[in-house]
């Protein structure tokens, strides 16, 4: 039976469209980014940002940051999976929030280099 007064069932439903949405969101940057298809899913999280007056080191930082946070998110969505089968707060709980905290980071920053 779901306990629905426990903070774990709010934290459950709160991971679930945030796994899909992060499936989908990696199946665009695959299709878009690395094979060049055009998909009903281009207009997902699609900034077009302006990195060319940033520094080298720090276009490199950036660059790097985009790669991590692209292979992060399939990783997101198998860590709701799998926290999806515990019943308490655990160490993939703070790999979601880690990893979410990480990709917020750079979509503000990719945000900010659009405006």
């Amino acid at each position: 039976m779901i306990n629905d007064t426990n903070p774990r069932y709010a934290w459950k439903i709160f991971l679930f469209p945030l796994g899909i949405l992060f499936l989908l969101h990696f199946a665009k940057d695959i299709t878009q980014d690395v094979l060049g298809i055009s998909t009903f899913l281009d207009k997902l999280g699609d900034l077009k940002e302006d990195a060319s007056h940033l520094p080298d080191w720090l276009l490199w930082i950036y660059h790097w940051g985009w790669v991590n946070a692209t292979l992060a998110q399939p990783l997101i969505a198998f860590f709701v999976f799998q926290t999806w089968r515990k019943d308490k707060f655990n160490k993939y709980d703070l790999y979601i929030v880690s990893l979410v905290g990480f990709f917020l980071i750079m979509f503000l920053w990719a945000y900010f280099l659009s405006l």
